[in-house]
């Protein structure tokens, strides 16, 4: 039984403050002119008492459980003496009272009407989409009070509910199984079985799949991932199905052991398996798509460091290089013939009459100049290709947006894969190319 106080079920507090008491029943002058013509002058207090409360909770609540603070301040509203007391109803005042309120208010009564056909249509359509009694039973009420009907007893209510999601659960757990294909079944079934001298069963080992992965679990979440993708389409096994019931289902499952599974209906048991595989898949996979960017992020982050070691150890050979153009300067500003001056710095640049050793110092500063580190990744990605290449495959990547630059060209680079020369052929490097330019 869902617990009426965590539903939005109506009741009356205990004891109220001045200021509720003040918003929620305090009577206008028409109110007290109505209750006035609507009964004799011994049920007055009575009829006020029913209006105020049917007003708060939407059903009339038993006249003798009313709390006396509240019966004090309507008697002040009705400006009676305080021995003025509830009056004993006769079996028909009563009903006549709630008539003339729910006329008053243009509230249908609940029983005898069709308010049960329109809670029970709603509370289907709900089940489907709320996973707890309680919320199905919220949402009821809400539907009930904008419709203009009388709430029921809570029991209603909630023996509505309960029965509704019982319903609802079973024909889920009908569907997803009916949409399993049956090897997936036989896989599912032999994770609950346990070989001899095998003291758990491969379900349990589901139940304990690695955490946040660290760099050396990359490898194994990989494989585990890999397996986990082997139970099929699980995406189209629960199209149409809300995300909060899959997690629910996940999670009832992780807190089952292989006993209580097996104890349970058979669309049911591989409902809740495939659910808890479905919740580890999307697990996993935040979990190596955080890791993929992380390591793609340390290859370049290495790559960097190597550029910025190579320059500082050819900071030297830029004080040389800077110290031989201010050489050359100076020759320029002594020496005002041009063919003179070439001359000197000919001699200058390569006494020996050899200028590949200055070329090639030249050479490396240029390549190692600047901020381009990208011809130094290779070195840091080599030992991580084939990992990365199958972590590509697994996870599927989708566009955020409806440009699909990116996509292609990871693509492209997927279908070279098992090359093993150095460079691509001219046409796919070409369509590579086009592709990001696109983008």
């Amino acid at each position: 039984m869902a617990s009426l106080e965590r539903t939005a079920y109506p009741t009356l507090s205990k004891a109220y403050s001045k200021a509720e008491l003040q918003r929620d029943f305090s009577f206008s002058d028409d109110e007290i002119k109505w209750v006035r013509s609507k009964s004799k002058a011994p049920f007055h207090l009575n009829l006020a008492v029913l209006l105020k409360t049917f007003q708060v909770l939407r059903y009339f609540p038993d006249i003798t459980d009313i709390p006396d603070q509240l019966v004090e301040f309507i008697r002040g509203e009705l400006g009676q003496r305080s021995k003025v007391k509830l009056a004993e109803y006769k079996w028909f005042q009563q009903y006549r009272h709630m008539n003339a309120i729910r006329a008053r208010l243009r509230v249908t009564a609940f029983y005898g009407s069709d308010a049960i056909e329109l809670a029970e249509r709603h509370a289907k359509a709900m089940s489907f989409v709320l996973d707890q009694r309680a919320d199905i039973i919220n949402s009821v009420i809400e539907e009930l009070i904008r419709q203009d009907y009388e709430l029921p007893a809570y029991s209603t209510l909630n023996d509505l509910a309960e029965r509704i999601h019982a319903d609802s659960q079973e024909a889920i757990f009908n569907l997803v199984v009916t949409r399993t294909p049956i090897e997936v079944i036989h896989k599912l079934k032999d994770l609950l079985d346990t070989d001899f001298g095998r003291r758990q069963s491969d379900f349990n080992s589901l139940k304990q799949a690695p955490k946040k992965p660290s760099r050396k679990h990359l490898e194994v979440l990989i494989d585990h991932l890999a397996w986990l993708e082997s139970f099929g389409d699980l995406e189209a096994i629960f199209e149409g199905i809300v995300d909060t019931k899959i997690r629910h289902f996940a999670a009832q499952a992780a807190a089952s052991d292989v006993s209580e599974l097996k104890d349970c209906s058979l669309p049911k048991r591989y409902t809740l398996m495939l659910a808890l595989i479905y919740r580890l898949r999307v697990r996993t996979r935040d979990h190596l798509a955080e890791m993929f960017i992380r390591r793609i992020s340390t290859i370049h982050k290495r790559a960097k460091e190597e550029l910025e070691q190579i320059q500082a150890r050819q900071r030297q050979k830029l004080e040389q290089l800077a110290a031989t153009l201010d050489g050359v300067v100076q020759i320029l500003v002594q020496e005002p013939d041009d063919q003179e001056a070439g001359s000197l710095i000919r001699e200058y640049l390569s006494p020996d009459g050899n200028l590949d050793r200055l070329r090639e110092t030249c050479a490396e500063v240029q390549a190692t100049g600047g901020n381009n580190y990208l011809p130094l990744i290779w070195k840091h990605f080599r030992s991580h290709r084939s990992l990365l290449f199958r972590l590509s495959h697994l996870l599927q990547l989708e566009p955020t947006t409806q440009d699909r630059s990116l996509t292609q060209a990871l693509q492209l680079i997927q279908d070279s894969e098992n090359l093993h020369r150095e460079w691509i052929d001219v046409r796919t490097a070409e369509q590579y190319s086009a592709t990001l330019a696109a983008g």
